[in-house]
């Protein structure tokens, strides 16, 4: 499904495509079973004419002057961007999947969740730069929650038993100890809040995805009951111990850049080496390193890139244990 855009197919910034009730019946005809994308739109303010289209897909962007008005029952997925709107309560949508809310900043946060929860069939929700008490969400539906750059409220009484996929993003008023609630999680993004240990997320046993990054974790020893994880992204911590690479069952990648600790705290050598004999299939220990490991062969196949970090002998003394390694392969 492709997006309709620029002068040919979507409504932009050009003075002369406008008025709507003119090409009312070209629009019509282009975009049946079709997305469509409005963007910059200063004209824009009725969207009755969507009604009338076969449109599942729905993306409305600095469109300043619309009135989110609108009645479908085949819009699935709808994205509001960098709109001056105020509220969403006029949005009649049965059977919406996808809503994404981004830099809407007129809308009314304390209703916002309260207009949200009539899409009783929502999947999917993003909201971004919004001030809102988010512990009435209670959709039985929703298995994947980004939120970016939000003041949260009441975080810690949110119960989405049902969520799969949750991302956050320099969000404030998250706890970690708020987490722990959602048990059903297979993917965990946090990118926001000081947390300094990753004993709350024990309970989140199905994880097979987890991001912890800029964050204060030292160990991650815990992580070792989550028996389905497979991929941890954990940069920017002070991460001393990778044991979890060579003693968790199902390990896969590891990405573990940029960690901060003092030169007497880095991870070792030794650690490294029994890494190598761990069944990982990438690890990532700087921006531009990648190893690659083939479980079969019983080696890395790939050699790191020589783009070492100038400040880090932790670094260099890996490429150096890692070269004589492929040496002595070449040399049997």
């Amino acid at each position: 499904m492709q997006d309709l855009q620029c002068q040919e197919n979507a409504i932009t910034n050009n003075e002369q495509l406008w008025s709507f009730n003119k090409y009312e019946k070209k629009f019509q005809n282009q975009i049946q079973n079709q997305s469509l994308r409005i963007e910059g739109n200063k004209h824009l303010k009725s969207l009755e004419f969507i009604r009338f289209c076969q449109i599942t897909k729905l993306e409305l962007e600095n469109c300043k002057n619309v009135i989110l008005k609108l009645e479908s029952q085949i819009i699935k997925s709808l994205n509001i961007i960098d709109c001056e709107i105020s509220s969403i309560k006029d949005l009649q949508l049965e059977n919406l999947e996808v809503l994404t809310i981004k830099n809407c900043y007129k809308i009314e946060s304390k209703s916002l969740v309260f207009e949200i929860v009539k899409f009783k069939y929502l999947k999917e929700l993003t909201l971004c730069n919004c001030v809102i008490d988010i512990s009435p969400l209670s959709l039985t539906s929703l298995k994947h929650l980004y939120l970016h750059g939000c003041e949260l409220s009441c975080f810690a009484a949110l119960r989405l038993y049902n969520l799969e996929k949750l991302k956050l993003i320099n969000n404030t008023g998250v706890e970690i100890t708020s987490l722990q609630f959602f048990t059903a999680l297979t993917s965990l993004a946090l990118y926001s809040g000081d947390f300094v240990s990753v004993d709350a997320l024990r309970p989140l046993t199905k994880l097979q995805n987890l991001y912890i990054n800029n964050k204060q974790i030292v160990y991650l020893q815990p992580l070792m009951e989550m028996k389905d994880l497979s991929d941890l992204s954990a940069t920017n911590n002070y991460i001393i111990d990778i044991e979890l690479m060579q003693q968790h069952p199902n390990f896969k990648n590891f990405d573990l850049r940029h960690q901060k600790q003092p030169k007497q705290q880095q991870i070792t050598e030794a650690n490294i080496q029994r890494a190598i004999n761990a069944p990982i299939t990438t690890l990532k220990l700087m921006q531009h390193q990648k190893l690659q490991y083939n479980i079969q062969r019983n080696k890395f196949t790939e050699y790191i890139q020589k783009q070492y970090d100038r400040h880090s002998t932790f670094i260099a003394r890996v490429a150096t244990i890692l070269y004589q390694m492929n040496n002595a392969e070449v040399d049997q």
